[in-house]
């Protein structure tokens, strides 16, 4: 399961959401104010509570490579600054987060943070080494498209630190209505991924 996900993530910054004096952020994603009640531990509380594997998607789109790499620190450092945080928010113990993603959709213009590929790859291989090197035993995806213009240049630069690439697209025609598509609509493009 994968958090916080979402055009959302790319204005998360991820301190705001854990320890006890949290406040309010603005939403720049979707226009509202974001309580930060449920942060980092509680998502990866509740994963382990219902058995899925936390998946942490974290913000290419304001945040930077540092906090990205902190990041990893909270949630899999045995020392340092980021795992004194941890424990003095109630987990001793390393939170284990295994599989991190590298942004959202920051090729698309909606996003905040919009990176054509040419700053994109160069982002990912940055964050990437980063993420590795607080925690070499994570595996990585980064956002892409399913497209040889995105992607390849995407894997040339970077895939030597990736271990998947997280493929963004919307299958269904009625994406950008507020309306829900007929049943044999849906299942009709349930292929589409895979195909991509």
């Amino acid at each position: 399961f994968r958090w916080p996900g979402g055009c959302y993530v790319s204005g998360y910054h991820w301190e705001s959401g854990v320890g006890k004096d949290r406040k309010p952020t603005d939403d720049m994603a979707w226009g509202v104010l974001e309580p930060n009640t449920c942060g980092t531990d509680e998502f990866v509380k509740l994963s382990r509570l219902v058995g899925w594997e936390p998946t942490i998607c974290n913000n290419a789109g304001n945040g930077t490579v540092q906090e990205i790499k902190n990041w990893v620190e909270y949630c899999n450092g045995k020392s340092g600054r980021y795992a004194k945080m941890r424990e003095e928010n109630g987990h001793a113990k390393p939170l284990d987060v295994n599989i991190w993603s590298i942004g959202n959709e920051n090729w698309g213009r909606h996003e905040i943070g919009y990176k054509p590929i040419e700053q994109w790859a160069p982002l990912v291989l940055e964050a990437a080494k980063a993420m590795r090197a607080a925690d070499p035993s994570i595996q990585l995806s980064a956002a892409a498209l399913p497209s040889r213009e995105w992607t390849l240049p995407l894997l040339k630069m970077a895939g030597q630190y990736l271990d998947y690439v997280s493929i963004h697209s919307y299958w269904l025609p009625l994406h950008q209505e507020n309306d829900m598509p007929e049943y044999l609509t849906c299942i009709m493009n349930a292929e589409g991924p895979e195909q991509a």
